[in-house]
């Protein structure tokens, strides 16, 4: 692998080249089509262009990358977490609250995740639920 192409896609996804960048990391994937964490960093510069854009369609071409990336890893908690939050974003509570708990349960400090499900469960007006792990000791 070809660790100058990874450079380049980080590069331009530093700049704000949402677009450049993800052609780059997909650049990775047609060397090598399971690379671990390219298409999570794809779905990244997707949501950062989707924001900069305001393009629906880039949101949904996200998820798809975050869900591949999760069929090669399914323990990357920041491809659940950043799919949980799409979920969540579009009211589709149910699979929010799932992905979040894939997210917590391969990551158990990752402190966005805890509060995530929180705020889902309250969506789903289940409070007794939802504050309990919040709570510190």
């Amino acid at each position: 692998m070809d660790s100058s192409v990874v450079a380049a896609a980080e590069a331009e996804e530093a700049e704000g080249a949402t677009d450049a960048a993800a052609g780059e990391y997909r650049e990775v994937l047609k060397i090598d089509p399971n690379h671990p964490n390219i298409h999570f960093r794809i779905g990244r510069t997707l949501l950062a262009g989707a924001q900069a854009k305001g393009d629906g369609a880039d949101v949904i071409e996200a998820a798809t990358e975050f869900e591949q990336e999760l069929q090669l890893d399914p323990s990357n908690a920041n491809a659940a977490y950043e799919l949980a939050e799409i979920h969540r974003k579009a009211g589709q509570l149910e699979d929010a609250q799932k992905y979040f708990e894939i997210a917590v349960a391969n990551y158990p400090n990752f402190e966005e995740a805890h509060v995530g499900p929180a705020a889902t469960l309250m969506a789903l007006q289940k409070p007794a639920v939802a504050l309990p792990p919040l709570e510190k000791p």
